[in-house]
């Protein structure tokens, strides 16, 4: 969720055409890799414990995925 509305903004990630959000959509202005690696940079400054509750609940997301 966090790369969707990295990449297409809040509005479009989560169906919402009337949101407003100061977050610009970064599709166009940084690849999808480039997207995961400040993803990945802003999550390794996490505490340890904030790390090993959101891989858990990826971990989860993945396991009831299609």
């Amino acid at each position: 969720m966090l790369f969707r509305i990295t990449k297409v903004g809040v509005a479009k990630a989560v169906n919402l055409e009337d949101y407003v959000s100061a977050m610009p959509a970064y599709e166009g202005v940084l690849s999808d890799k480039e997207i995961v690696a400040v993803l990945s940079w802003i999550k390794s400054e996490w505490p340890a414990e904030i790390r090993a509750r959101h891989d858990q609940i990826n971990q989860q997301a993945q396991q009831r995925a299609p």
